[in-house]
């Protein structure tokens, strides 16, 4: 069921990327990404060469793992937040395991008038 429902929201956002453009030149031409887009700023540590990158990357969703060690949503998304990965390195000349640690650097700006105290479900 999981699978099904992000499969559905990454069409969606797809198809929406591909029919929706900015009526004004002067505006974002990505609209999805400027009304869906987070930017997640991440640093790898290889734990064998101590070696240290960064990067920063777009995504439509974050991941939220369950387990039995995950009690609250919070601690769920952090958990996602975090992983590993294998990559070359460029100090040991093979494939390592990096752990890949990541924050959310932006979120969407979204609608401007949602964002005064006119709104009222703002607190």
């Amino acid at each position: 069921m999981q699978q099904d429902a992000e499969e559905c929201w990454t069409q969606m956002l797809f198809t929406l990327s591909q029919s929706l453009k900015a009526p004004w030149p002067s505006e974002d031409p990505d609209a999805v990404k400027a009304l869906f887009g987070l930017n997640l700023r991440s640093r790898l540590h290889c734990q064998e060469s101590s070696e240290e990158s960064s990067e920063t990357e777009s995504v439509y969703s974050l991941k939220c793992h369950i387990s039995h060690e995950v009690n609250h949503f919070h601690e769920g998304l952090k958990h996602g937040l975090q992983g590993e990965l294998e990559k070359t390195s460029p100090a040991l000349g093979r494939t390592a395991v990096y752990i890949k640690e990541s924050l959310i650097d932006s979120l969407p700006r979204g609608k401007p008038e949602l964002n005064t105290t006119s709104n009222p479900f703002s607190l």
